[in-house]
């Protein structure tokens, strides 16, 4: 008989899981990605979800983007009605692209699959760069790169908001004094902060690859993960809205930083020495957070996501029993590491929590559906059909044995 309380046991959320406490759904980003209500670009350059402070200038020079985001959605639901899948862009699809026309248009990346598009494209897009008494004249590059800019922002600010009740989180997962919840990984794919918020309301010692706070602000230290062996491990695998990029210092010296300050605010920070220092992203004053629906796996190649992708490969690699919820099985970097995962060894199995088992099953990427019968006619793969909110951690070692 498995006991889930003798076998090395590791939790992998995506972003079903926090809907129980409200964070908003794929959905809720991309409509106000496509409407654009209320947003407005500040003269930081960043895109602000606020009424106050609009000015003719900003509400235009918002619209635009709006507009592109709007013919970049045409196009990609194109694609998607004649596909396989059925399905209408969302925020992430439309991030994809206008990622690639940017990286196609400053050069950094060779793509002359992506050329047709641009030329397609192009006529609709004409008036949007036309020089008028409120803006001034932009080429494609500064269409896509804002577009860029305006996705992430949105997204962002709408998961840094309050999560409702998350005691569902304290049924589901393991926290009474005889459980092993304190030496399991928590793997997450969101960018939110309710498991962090959750952990610590609960006084669950956890270790998420920050150090100590230096004059507030906590740096990535990833040696923190070979540190205590008592504390749950917990890896953000696409970011977080509340991890900033910072000039390099001594605690983490190369490029850049990356840290978290207190209380959000990230642009009145001193780094370890005392000075003064100013958020310096990639992308500018913006929270270092995977997006996209294919262009994640670049980024898994450098930076703090590098750092974490290996860890991962290495925890799971530590790992008996695997429970999924919330995640489509939509990233291909992920979905990968998990299929080799499986295969490791005949102990290795999943735990799949969710609610619409065909629907997922239908939407998940070929190389899921092409290993998911043999899994769960091996016993490799066994499922809960119900909602994170309704699982409980009994029901999750009752389904293990």
């Amino acid at each position: 008989m498995i006991s889930l309380t003798k076998t090395p046991i590791s939790f992998l959320l995506g972003s079903g899981a926090s809907i129980p406490a409200k964070m908003p759904r794929t959905n809720d980003i991309t409509e106000l990605v496509l409407s654009g209500n209320d947003v407005w670009k500040h003269s930081d350059g960043s895109y602000y979800l606020e009424k106050a402070g609009q000015s003719g200038w900003d509400i235009v020079e918002t619209s635009r983007i709006t507009k592109f985001v709007n013919i970049l959605k045409q196009h990609i639901d194109v694609f998607y009605k004649n596909g396989s899948q059925q399905r209408e862009a969302n925020y992430e699809d439309m991030y994809y692209v206008a990622d690639q026309i940017k990286s196609a248009e400053d050069g950094d990346f060779d793509n002359p699959a992506i050329q047709p598009l641009i030329d397609k494209i192009l006529p609709d897009c004409t008036q949007l760069m036309t020089k008028t008494d409120l803006h001034d004249e932009w080429r494609l590059l500064d269409l896509a790169s804002e577009a860029t800019y305006y996705i992430r922002d949105i997204a962002w600010r709408l998961l840094s908001r309050t999560p409702n009740d998350l005691s569902y989180l304290s049924r589901f997962f393991p926290v009474n004094a005889n459980s092993p919840f304190s030496l399991a990984n928590l793997f997450t794919l969101n960018h939110d902060t309710i498991l962090e918020q959750w952990l610590s309301q609960n006084d669950i010692p956890f270790t998420d690859g920050f150090g100590k706070p230096l004059n507030g602000v906590r740096y990535w230290q990833p040696a923190n993960f070979t540190g205590s062996s008592s504390e749950m491990k917990f890896f953000k695998l696409h970011g977080s809205v509340n991890w900033f990029s910072y000039p390099s210092n001594a605690i983490q010296p190369g490029v850049v930083s990356v840290g978290i300050p207190p209380n959000w605010d990230f642009q009145h920070t001193l780094n370890p020495e005392g000075k003064r220092q100013y958020s310096c992203g990639d992308d500018g004053p913006r929270p270092e957070i995977l997006m996209g629906t294919f262009n994640k796996m670049f980024n898994y190649t450098k930076g703090i996501f590098a750092d974490i992708y290996c860890l991962f490969r290495e925890a799971l690699r530590r790992t008996e029993h695997l429970v999924i919820s919330g995640y489509g099985f939509g990233d291909k970097g992920i979905n990968i590491q998990l299929v080799e995962w499986m295969y490791l060894s005949p102990n290795n199995k999943i735990m799949l929590v969710e609610p619409n088992i065909e629907n997922l099953k239908t939407r998940a990427r070929g190389v899921i559906q092409e290993h998911w019968n043999s899994w769960v006619t091996q016993k490799k793969l066994k499922i809960i059909e119900e909602g994170i909110e309704k699982t409980s951690w009994e029901r999750l070692a009752e389904k293990a044995n």
